[in-house]
């Protein structure tokens, strides 16, 4: 059986891999060479634990780090980051 920390790892890789899958710029959410599991938790916790209007802070996030998304790829990418964001949510609670 997995500890809780593998499943995340786990489930963030499968997140980011669906991500470049359609053709989605993940350097938007951070790599797990670079930053800590607690550290990722922090991320999603602070950016998207208080709506659920997450396009709007996809976008935001995207001016702050000067990446271009088009509207393309957000379509294709939020339907997964929203996904994954309810999915981390819940897996929080229990």
């Amino acid at each position: 059986m997995s500890n809780r920390k593998e499943i995340l790892i786990k489930k963030y890789l499968e997140f980011k891999s669906s991500l470049e899958a359609v053709n989605f710029n993940t350097s938007l959410f951070p790599n797990l060479e670079d930053v800590d599991i607690v550290d990722l938790l922090l991320f999603f916790n602070l950016c998207f634990s208080y709506t659920t209007e997450y396009e709007s802070i996809v976008k935001n996030l995207a001016s702050s780090y000067d990446i271009k998304l088009s509207d393309d790829e957000l379509q294709k990418g939020m339907p997964l980051i929203t996904e994954y964001i309810e999915w981390l949510k819940c897996f929080q609670k229990n």
